[in-house]
């Protein structure tokens, strides 16, 4: 009878591990930790200061969050995290070539 009266109890968005480190438990978690990236930036990219807006507009495509260490560690805290426009972000993903050495 009183099954009508309970509340759906929600799972935390953030989890903060014993170690300090948070992990998104969600798409809106991940979305906060975005956001207190691009806060803390104003929006510019933090390798060539520009404009890099938290959502897709008309002057600029939409920044990323990128992870300082690898995501395998899964450390959401914004100080492992850094503010970039789509350009730096794919520069930084790009594997650098290693031209053979001709050898005689």
């Amino acid at each position: 009878m009183l099954d009508c009266f309970k509340t759906k109890i929600r799972k935390p968005q953030i989890k903060t591990m014993p170690d300090g480190r948070e992990i998104a438990k969600t798409k809106a978690g991940w979305e906060k930790q975005r956001k207190a990236v691009h806060d803390r930036e104003n929006g510019y990219c933090e390798l060539c200061l520009g404009l890099a807006p938290l959502h897709n507009t008309e002057q600029a495509f939409a920044g990323h969050a990128h992870h300082l260490t690898t995501r395998k560690i899964k450390d959401g805290r914004p100080n492992n995290l850094m503010w970039l426009c789509g350009r730096c972000h794919s520069k930084l993903h790009i594997p650098t070539k290693v031209i053979p050495s001709k050898r005689a």
